[in-house]
């Protein structure tokens, strides 16, 4: 039709008036979500428009006026205080009556918020010849977990795909009917993140079968939480005389069409909303399908469900690194009479309560440490789930292990990123591939071992002094290799501060030292200032060891200490933080400000050089028993992690530690305490 309109303007010389004028397909995505505010980026399609270019407002802001050769746009800072509920209009400066809303809704930066997929789109294409039809995805998501999804379509696997991937393109989309098609959207490994999404889909066939008027009535509830269900309905042209009922996701089992209405006694009900699903499909013709939502009784009057005594028995390994494991747990008020079951992190299926203790043949082992995890939920229920940590048997005496990574870089491209070539070594690969990681994450792509040395022609520049690559061998998380180098200095690099952190050290007599640690990048010959609170701390070279010492400083209860890291040469070139208020107790360091964490267990002796004694004390009174102690650089980086049998008192080995400043952690199932110390 567009290009009808266009071939019509042309053919005519029709003038533009404003109602020619069209800006359309406006979206709007958060990104850099942090320390309360957001930036938005907005994108649109635009024709006929204005010379002039056009304006976006909202929520009483006008954010500005721009060209249309700036789209996409940038708008922020914002405030990501989870209470404004943000819209964005964008107008075109000439025609008044030009312009699309996008409503993005509340904001909020808690790094602890769920992960929530909203804004599920689905639109669909033209049909196959097998049957199949294109389909575009795209949706929001706050918080993934995971940069890559799922996708299921009318209960198929359809692949796992990248978040950068949006909006999504699947060619060969399975047809369920014109109106019995769903997609249904999960971060990868994040059961508890999905979205489900009915719509109406092509007619890929001539004859098409066509199942119409589906019907539920519901009846009484039944002791184990299912209730009775009437289902009834109508088909067109079904080419089969059965048919197959799912309830919420669980085959029910296959029905003549004789049997209708059909009294289905136990309807599994989902106890996770006031609505359940039926799906019915005309059997062994996937593309004649019909799902319905309809109100459910509630069967949930006995409680919430509570899984309990979780147990894991572990047997011998099997060639494939995996071992065997025996599952048993009590369960009150199911609400359903099955549950899924993962294993560090992997999905292994789903099973009957009825089959427990149940054995796993091939539980898949970790091999990246002493402990495996297992985590059982209810079926449909993600509030109804169990945890269990269990020491593993060790099935890979010869570990993967990658070593020698070298990195030489190249020229820079023209969009800030630039050439490298990676190579390495690797003993005990369980692939032939491996995956390549740049900086904080972002994911560069799968590649054969034959194609070492590696180029890679965009590698992304974190901004900083130092880049970071990882190695993965494919499918395998325990085989990686991080490796930091030093990223070529590009054209229209300016000089940058950041990541300015600031810890404080165990008081003595009232006083305390800060230590500040920061990056930089493309800084002056002359060195930094430290300076805050009216103080000038002095003039350091960049060459200095971090932490820089700042102290002795008065741990009096009444200072609200700040501090800014300044280039001498480039006063405009900084970062600053505020610590907040310190105060000094029984050489005890507390930070009166909810941005810093407080110690909350002893470390001693601090300095240490060789072990350190630990002790924590619950605040109930009760003792930890066995823990998970992690130890954490000045940076935030995770360095260890072990268990002990006792939290509440235990010994720490930090012998082979550089000298710094470090956090330790203490988590058991009775909460979690922290404290600082200092290697010297």
């Amino acid at each position: 039709m567009r290009l009808l309109f266009l071939l019509s303007v042309l053919l005519f010389s029709k003038p533009v008036f404003a109602q020619d004028c069209h800006i359309f397909d406006l979206t709007a995505q958060v990104v850099d979500c942090a320390n309360g505010q957001f930036y938005v980026v907005l994108n649109f399609q635009h024709e006929n428009t204005g010379q002039e270019g056009f304006k976006v407002f909202g929520n009483g802001q006008n954010y500005g006026n721009y060209p249309y050769s700036n789209v996409p746009v940038t708008i922020g800072p914002l405030a990501a205080n989870g209470t404004t509920n943000y819209e964005f209009v964008v107008r075109d400066l000439v025609f008044q009556d030009c312009q699309d809303v996008v409503q993005l809704g509340t904001v909020s930066c808690d790094d602890n918020a769920p992960c929530e997929i909203y804004d599920l789109v689905v639109e669909t294409g033209d049909c196959n010849s097998d049957g199949t039809f294109n389909v575009w995805i795209n949706f929001q998501v706050q918080n993934p977990t995971d940069d890559q999804f799922d996708v299921l379509g009318n209960g198929v696997v359809l692949g796992t795909y990248s978040l950068s991937d949006l909006p999504l393109q699947i060619t060969n989309f399975p047809s369920s009917g014109n109106t019995g098609n769903y997609v249904k959207v999960c971060i990868n490994d994040n059961p508890d993140c999905c979205r489900i999404k009915q719509f109406v889909g092509p007619n890929c066939s001539g004859n098409a079968c066509e199942i119409t008027n589906l019907a539920v009535q519901t009846g009484d509830c039944n002791n184990d939480g299912t209730y009775k269900a009437w289902v009834n309905f109508s088909v067109q042209n079904p080419g089969n005389s059965s048919f197959d009922l799912w309830g919420n996701g669980q085959y029910i089992g296959n029905f003549p069409l004789s049997s209708l209405p059909l009294l289905i006694p136990n309807f599994p009900g989902d106890n996770n909303g006031p609505n359940d699903v039926i799906k019915v499909c005309i059997n062994d013709n996937p593309d004649c399908c019909k799902v319905l939502e309809f109100p459910a009784p509630n069967c949930q009057g006995q409680g919430n469900c509570e899984i309990y005594d979780l147990t894991v028995e572990t047997g011998p390994c099997n060639n494939d690194g995996t071992y065997k494991v025996k599952v048993n747990f009590q369960v009150q008020n199911p609400g359903n009479n099955g549950f899924d079951l993962w294993g560090n992190g992997q999905y292994l299926g789903f099973f009957q309560l009825s089959s427990l203790p149940l054995t796993i043949p091939n539980f898949p082992g970790d091999n990246n440490g002493p402990n495996d995890v297992i985590k059982v939920c209810i079926n449909d229920n993600p509030n109804c789930c169990k945890v269990k940590e269990f020491p593993a048997p060790n099935c890979n005496p010869e570990p993967c292990e990658i070593y020698n990574i070298v990195v030489e870089t190249g020229d820079c491209n023209d969009d800030g990123t630039y050439h490298i070539w990676v190579n390495f070594q690797v003993d005990n690969p369980t692939d032939d591939q491996f995956d390549v990681f740049a900086n904080s994450g972002a994911y560069i792509g799968t590649f054969n071992l034959s194609d070492l040395p590696l180029h890679i022609e965009n590698f992304p520049t974190d901004g900083g002094a130092t880049d970071r690559v990882k190695i993965c061998i494919n499918d395998n998380p325990g085989c990686c290799k991080t490796k930091n180098f030093e990223p070529p200095v590009c054209p229209g690099d300016e000089c940058k501060i950041w990541k300015l952190k600031v810890q404080t050290t165990p008081c003595v007599c009232g006083q305390f030292f800060a230590l500040l640690t920061f990056r930089y990048k493309n800084v002056g010959t002359e060195g930094f200032d430290v300076m805050g609170n009216g103080q000038n701390y002095g003039n350091f070279p960049y060459s200095s060891t971090q932490p820089i010492v700042i102290g002795p400083l008065q741990g009096d209860g009444t200072t609200n200490y700040e501090f800014v890291v300044k280039d001498h040469q480039n006063p405009d070139c900084k970062d600053d933080v505020n610590l907040g208020v310190v105060e000094c107790d029984d050489n005890r360091t507390v930070v009166r400000k909810s941005t810093v964490e407080a110690v909350s267990l002893r470390v001693s002796p601090n300095p240490a050089s060789d072990r350190v004694l630990i002790s924590a004390q619950n605040t109930n009174g009760l003792r930890i028993g066995s823990a998970t102690v992690q130890v954490f650089a000045a940076d935030g980086q995770l360095l260890r992690t072990e268990t002990v049998a006792d939290g509440n008192v235990f010994t720490l080995d930090v012998a082979t530690l550089p000298v710094g400043v470090y956090r330790v952690r203490v988590v058991s199932e009775g909460g979690a305490f922290a404290g600082d110390f200092v290697k010297q």
